[in-house]
């Protein structure tokens, strides 16, 4: 995940090692928007055949749902057997989902969830004490990176898109990178810089 250069590829890299690792059936990662109150799907992944999949572009209203109470409480939700609960929202296509685990991602500030992992499995009461354990310690890792993965995007983005002309140097004062400005300034575009 340290290597990501965007909160996407995080998730692209998370949900499919989440797969790999526990053997589950679907996993998404989905953003809270809290302006918009929806929460939108960012990136999944399935190994089933056929395979548990969320349409792309896929979104429900913030106050809905198992995903719903997450974002309200900002805890854990483990349903064994959704067609028992009467929040579930159903979601997915292909495969009738039994159970739904879905984990909070909080970004450094812990103040609220600005993610959420979840997962679908196609067996009732699928997730063991273990994997919940699991899956929240991750979670909690995977906050602080996220929030560090989106600090470097807007930061580079700045640096990028800068007026001023910028000159990172090192410890003896070799230039090691400068933007497009600092670029324009001394007369290259920017892959001969």
């Amino acid at each position: 995940l340290n290597e990501c250069g965007s909160i996407r590829e995080a998730c692209t890299v998370l949900a499919r090692e989440l797969v790999k690792d526990f053997g589950w059936s679907h996993v998404s990662i989905l953003r809270i928007d809290r302006t918009a109150g929806k929460i939108r799907l960012i990136d999944q992944h399935s190994d089933q055949s056929p395979p548990i999949r969320l349409p792309e572009g896929w979104e429900q209203p913030i106050d809905a749902g198992v995903l719903g109470r997450v974002a309200k409480t900002g805890a854990t939700q483990n349903v064994s057997n959704v067609l028992e609960d009467a929040d579930y929202v159903p979601g997915v296509a292909s495969v009738e989902v039994r159970a739904e685990l879905s984990v909070p991602v909080f970004a450094v500030d812990g103040q609220d969830a600005r993610w959420i992992i979840n997962v679908e499995d196609a067996l009732e009461s699928a997730f063991a004490t273990d994997e919940c354990i699991a899956l929240e310690e991750v979670a909690s890792e995977v906050g602080g990176l996220m929030h560090r993965i989106s600090e470097l995007y807007v930061l580079s983005q700045c640096f990028n898109r800068a007026s001023d002309s910028v000159f990172v140097t090192d410890a003896e004062l070799r230039v090691r990178r400068a933007n497009p400005a600092a670029a324009r300034l001394l007369g290259y575009d920017g892959e001969k810089m």
